[in-house]
């Protein structure tokens, strides 16, 4: 059996709701479903069952203290050519740093389990659409009609490991596999 694996923070059902209002007013957004908005910690890929265990034992030996989070403005990837849409995060200099160093350690164990390491910068967002077609100039207006996002701050305990599994012309599924507290 092979899996498709990632580590995220899930977000509490209140702020996940408090992003439903956001998800309309852009066409060529594909938005995201509410049990799919989650903050990635590392996108780990494709493996088989020996390197999955391999991973969740490295990934439950990882220890950062709780902090508290919270979701600020919308910004979008792809300056030049849009391909998604997301929240970003606001916190208080020690929570970054905490959110930093559970992101750090989750690439450790991605590493320790063999896969090669990530090439993207991490930048802590929640994704709220991809984007098909989607002009720049409506994405712009979009995002700076949104700038006064922020959500009430919520308390972060556990990472969670998720499988995720695509659908011809559909939303992904994503199933938590594994939860991790932060002590």
């Amino acid at each position: 059996m092979s899996y498709r694996l990632f580590a995220a923070l899930e977000l509490p059902y209140e702020i996940s709701e408090a992003l439903l209002p956001l998800q309309s007013g852009l066409k060529g957004a594909l938005w995201r479903p509410r049990e799919n908005l989650h903050m990635t910690l590392r996108y780990f890929g494709a493996m088989d069952e020996q390197k999955a265990a391999d991973l969740d034992g490295e990934l439950a030996s990882v220890t950062v203290k709780p902090f508290d989070l919270q979701l600020k403005s919308v910004d979008w990837f792809g300056k030049a050519d849009p391909k998604a849409v997301w929240a970003g995060v606001s916190a208080d200099a020690t929570a970054l740093a905490r959110l930093e160093s559970l992101q750090s350690k989750c690439e450790r164990a991605a590493r320790t389990s063999g896969l090669g390491p990530d090439k993207r910068n991490f930048q802590p967002h929640v994704t709220l659409a991809y984007l098909r077609d989607a002009a720049m100039d409506s994405v712009a207006s979009y995002c700076r009609g949104h700038q006064a996002l922020q959500t009430e701050a919520f308390r972060v305990t556990h990472f969670t490991l998720y499988s995720s599994w695509s659908r011809q012309g559909e939303t992904n599924i994503y199933e938590a596999l594994e939860h991790y507290p932060l002590v």
